[in-house]
């Protein structure tokens, strides 16, 4: 089963413990051009992604948002990951690197 990662205000420490500042390691508010860095269709299937069928259905106003990789209701990947991140699944999701 799932277990709280903290209170609606303050994640625990460690991993989860990011701080608010996403902009040096985390894709946030991007948007997502088709072929730009490798980047695949928006109408591309996924296979294994929590909540998704297609990387189109990860995109909010065709921006990469937080909501993209992570699922708040998703505990079996770790870091509320939408899928496991082995050989790099969350990454060759969308791009074709």
């Amino acid at each position: 089963g799932a277990t709280a990662a903290g209170t609606a205000f303050v994640m625990p420490a460690g991993v989860t413990n990011i701080g608010t500042d996403l902009r040096n390691d985390h894709p946030v508010s991007i948007t997502y051009t088709e072929n730009k860095a490798g980047l695949k269709a928006t109408s591309t299937t996924l296979t294994g992604w929590a909540g998704a069928a297609t990387i189109g259905a990860l995109l909010r106003n065709n921006k990469v948002e937080c909501g993209s990789c992570h699922d708040p209701h998703e505990a079996n990947n770790g870091t509320f990951l939408r899928v496991a991140n082995a050989g790099s699944a969350l990454c060759v999701g969308c791009h074709a690197k």
